[in-house]
């Protein structure tokens, strides 16, 4: 029988919450989480990790894995990330339904306003997806302005004080 861990990536500095879900149950978890579409280019990406407050769900498969999705991955506004896998869920409001009265998140015992928190964290953590749009490098970068001073890491941290 399938079993899942579902640890909600929120809080920076403490210990993220965690809960296991087992057979049915994880087994339903993992077909309304199949890929769907891959995303596209356009599509948002992850911000950096270094981002505070809600950065998704992390699902662990423990035991016997589904063959559409790897061991470990993550579920961010709808969209599924890990290794080789970068795509639309197939339930894309499955983080909805997590922190839902019948969701698994009432497992977790940490008041009866943290789903609340937790569904108001996926909003503003979709916002910042869509403020974060990774522009790509081009290389070599050119230089902006020749006026600029010359790059004299000795000279500036040579640790001796003028005024």
């Amino acid at each position: 029988m399938p079993k899942l861990k579902i640890t909600i990536d929120i809080f920076s500095g403490r210990k993220n919450p965690a809960l296991e879900l087992e057979g049915n149950e994880a087994a339903e978890t993992l077909e309304r989480l199949k890929p769907s579409r891959k995303l596209k280019k356009d599509d948002l990406g992850l911000p950096p990790n270094s981002t505070l407050g809600y950065r998704g769900l992390v699902f662990e498969q423990i035991g016997p894995k589904s063959k559409d999705l790897p061991k470990t991955f993550r579920l961010a506004n709808g969209d599924l990330f890990g290794p080789r896998l970068s795509h639309r869920a197939t339930d894309e409001k499955y983080e909805d339904f997590f922190c839902s009265q019948k969701g698994p998140i009432n497992k977790i015992d940490l008041g009866r306003k943290f789903p609340t928190f937790v569904k108001s964290e996926i909003r503003r953590f979709h916002k910042v997806r869509e403020e974060y749009k990774a522009k790509p490098v081009r290389w070599p970068l050119r230089v902006v302005c020749r006026c600029a001073p010359l790059y004299e890491p000795d000279w500036w941290n040579d640790g001796v004080l003028q005024f």
